[in-house]
């Protein structure tokens, strides 16, 4: 087996060694017994003899040059039908001339070259026998010898077509595939930057409210100081798991799936309003309707979506601003409002410094309500956003609970 790959390897390399190696033999095979017997005049027997071995020594270009080959073929045929002579060796070589202008020359060479060939071939019986039966005998024999090449290289013709549509179709499956896996790894990069935004964002907004509150309250309640440095290691821990549970969805660089966490869902609702309230938030939580069976993915979307809003009430807002948040569950869909207030006087002057709520002082990238809102996309939902009248801002997500889009 190996050494038959090594000759098709080397084959492909150099054919027309292999093909003067096959010229070779068979001439050698066919002249020494054919032509030996068919001629008595040794000046004609050398003439024929070059020439038909011309007609074999032309096969070993037959695939490099197929129509160099099939031209010098025709060139000797001619030459040889001029003598008068038939030889009925030189229609053999003559065929695998026809096969490999038809298999491996594009184009319509190779008809042209059928029809010359065969027409040659009767005019060499009719031109030495006339027209007897032995004349029309070896005018069928040649013809059908070289439409027996030609049959063959028409058939290896479209099995090469159809190889070649078949390597083309893998490539370009190749080709989509490794377009649809760069597009999953964006997708799945942009995933993973907006669940990274919602905890990080969320995270570091608590963590800066606990601390501007207990610098603030440092000196005067100890305790208190105290407790909004537990909230920040709380928060800071918390932010450590979520970003751990995102990642880990990925291969680690040994192959090996790393350990995976649940996701955050509305069963995480009361633990991030905890934590809201631990930084001064006032917020009311109404939930309305009994909880069906929620889908993973409408379930993330509805956490996230209120990670988002209490994050904008601490970042825009501010702790005294008063804050809503309900949750309203119907047979085939799922509301989540969020409400607050605009920013009180103690949020106005606290900005400045001057107190333990002040408002973040830092301008919002729009990240979280797009990223809400190409998520209420993907799931078939929508989102409504916007100031209120009285200067506080509205968050509405509707999610639908019949199952999510493909």
């Amino acid at each position: 087996m190996r050494r038959f790959e090594r000759w098709r390897a080397f084959d492909r390399r150099l054919p027309w060694v292999a093909d003067a190696l096959l010229a070779a033999a068979l001439g050698a095979l066919m002249v020494s017994d054919g032509l030996q017997a068919q001629f008595v005049d040794a000046h004609e027997y050398r003439y024929v003899l070059a020439l038909v071995a011309g007609l074999y020594a032309a096969l070993a270009v037959r695939r490099v040059a197929p129509l160099v080959c099939m031209a010098a073929q025709l060139a000797l045929l001619a030459a040889l039908t001029g003598v008068g002579t038939v030889a009925l060796d030189a229609y053999v070589p003559v065929a695998v001339g026809v096969f490999s202008i038809t298999a491996y020359r594009r184009g319509w060479w190779h008809a042209g070259a059928a029809v010359v060939a065969m027409a040659l071939g009767a005019t060499n019986g009719l031109g030495q026998q006339g027209f007897s039966v032995l004349a029309v005998g070896l005018g069928w024999y040649s013809m059908l010898l070289v439409a027996a090449g030609w049959a063959f290289g028409l058939a290896a013709r479209q099995r090469q077509a159809a190889v070649a549509a078949l390597e083309d179709r893998t490539r370009r499956l190749e080709i989509e595939a490794a377009q649809q896996a760069a597009l999953g790894a964006a997708a799945e990069r942009e995933r993973i930057a907006r669940e990274m935004h919602d905890v990080i964002a969320h995270s570091l907004t608590v963590i800066v409210a606990q601390a501007d509150g207990g610098r603030y309250v440092a000196e005067r309640d100890p305790a208190a100081a105290r407790g909004a440095l537990a909230a920040i290691g709380d928060a800071a821990r918390r932010a450590l798991a979520d970003t751990r549970s995102m990642l880990g969805v990925l291969r680690d660089p040994q192959g090996g799936e790393a350990p995976l966490a649940p996701q955050a869902g509305v069963d995480g609702l009361a633990d991030l309003l905890t934590q809201a309230r631990s930084s001064g938030l006032d917020i009311v939580f109404e939930e309305r309707g009994d909880a069906a069976d929620v889908p993973g993915p409408v379930s993330l979307a509805l956490y996230r979506a209120a990670q988002e809003c209490i994050t904008n009430v601490l970042r825009h807002a501010g702790v005294h601003a008063p804050a809503r948040l309900a949750l309203v569950w119907e047979p085939d869909r799922v509301t989540l409002e969020a409400v607050n207030g605009p920013a009180s006087r103690a949020n106005a002057g606290i900005s400045a410094g001057t107190g333990p709520s002040r408002t973040l002082a830092t301008a919002g990238s729009g990240l979280g309500l797009a990223g809400m809102a190409e998520r209420a996309a993907s799931l078939g939902g929508t989102l409504e956003h916007g100031p209120t009248p009285d200067g506080g801002f509205r968050v509405l997500l509707t999610l639908p609970l019949g199952g999510t889009p493909a």
